[in-house]
């Protein structure tokens, strides 16, 4: 059994306002999740081995290039940022089941992100205009382009098998 936890905190306080703007200076302290779990499992009985693990995200957000208000006048010299998108926490469930034949061979099915969580969607804002007619920003994102921390591919299934020589 294994049980991680990592804590994030940035803060910006020295900067030059001509380099870094507002948005940047919150997406430093706010774009990776404060929290992060990991726990995980792994199980061995004769040739069966099972590994599971789940990985908890806490709330993310992203200024720069998901705010709610529109363009910051004078973004280069502005003292906070414009109403951000906040990105809900998330949980992601690995599994993978392992059987071992003929001493030589193993064969694996397993899955990541197993209940294909997706980030939140991208909120309308005064900045897409076109999200109401199509349900996506200007250039057909509804995911943030980063996917966060894990991703916006969702689940990934597969099957493996080794050969040991």
């Amino acid at each position: 059994l294994t049980l991680a936890y990592n804590y994030n905190e940035s803060e910006v306080t020295d900067f030059n306002p001509f380099v870094i703007n507002a948005q940047q200076r919150y997406n430093i302290a706010n774009l990776p999740p404060r929290h992060r779990v990991v726990a995980s499992a792994n199980w061995q009985v004769g040739n069966f081995t099972v590994n599971a693990r789940g990985n908890y995200f806490s709330e993310w957000s992203n200024a720069l290039e998901y705010n709610l208000a529109g363009p910051t006048p004078n973004a280069a010299t502005a003292t906070s940022a414009p109403p951000a998108q906040i990105f809900g926490d998330k949980f992601l469930a690995d599994l993978d089941i392992s059987y071992t034949f003929a001493e030589r061979f193993t064969l694996t099915l397993g899955a990541n992100n197993i209940f294909d969580t997706y980030p939140d969607r991208i909120q309308p804002s005064v900045i897409n205009p076109v999200y109401a007619s199509t349900g996506s920003i200007g250039d057909g994102q509804v995911y943030p382009r980063s996917g966060g921390p894990f991703g916006i591919n969702g689940g990934f299934y597969y099957a493996r098998i080794r050969v040991t020589y």
